[in-house]
């Protein structure tokens, strides 16, 4: 699928959120995806809030922004949500090495199990 987003632009009344939300669209209506739903904060304000296509698609139940989700790998959301707002803080740089922030011992010599 290509182009599957155009750039948003910023307006004067705030974010043009509908190249994402034609995105969203396109996956649906593509049948990758039954629905997608979506909400975007800035700051603690929510911005945009959007759901697109089924819940239950067989049943031709509509997603809507109060259906519940079962979330996996919560791990990595959490993860890239904190590097996100420390790379906004000017916290570190996508090029700085990561021994500037985690310790990486030196490898101990282990013997060979094939030494002669």
């Amino acid at each position: 699928m290509e182009n599957t987003m155009q750039e948003m632009k910023v307006t004067t009344n705030g974010y043009d959120f509908g190249p994402a939300h034609a995105a969203m669209r396109r996956f649906v209506d593509g049948n990758i995806l039954s629905g997608v739903s979506s909400a975007i904060l800035v700051g603690r304000d929510l911005v945009d809030v959007n759901c697109v296509g089924w819940a239950d698609k067989e049943a031709n139940e509509a997603l809507r922004p109060d259906h519940i989700f079962r979330v996996f790998s919560n791990t990595k959301l959490i993860t890239s949500c904190a590097a996100l707002l420390l790379f906004e803080e000017d916290r570190f740089q996508l090029d700085d090495p990561i021994e500037k922030f985690i310790l990486i011992p030196s490898r101990p010599k282990h013997r060979s199990l094939f030494a002669t």
